[in-house]
């Protein structure tokens, strides 16, 4: 019964220190999670960018949410570029 309840407390502790963050956490994994049409900044041309939804939900928790280019229509060809196009995205 004791481990029950320490694992109820650590549960309600856990909750209420990412709560505050959770509804940035939600917001960033929507405004993320569909292809966005960018300029490469390296050929000028359109590109279609995925943005890894789940990595800006994550580190949204702690402040500005990390975006990284989870897919590119430029890639494999040239993955691992700078990814300069995400500078666009709002």
């Amino acid at each position: 019964m004791d481990h029950l309840l320490m694992g109820l407390l650590l549960v309600m502790v856990l909750l209420a220190i990412y709560c505050p963050a959770l509804p940035q956490a939600v917001g960033a994994c929507l405004r993320h999670r569909r292809r966005e049409t960018l300029a490469c900044p390296e050929t000028e041309s359109p590109v279609s960018v995925q943005v890894d939804a789940a990595c800006a939900a994550r580190t949204a928790i702690c402040g500005r949410p990390l975006l990284r280019v989870q897919d590119c229509t430029r890639w494999p060809g040239r993955m691992g570029c700078a990814q300069g196009c995400l500078a666009k995205v709002a």
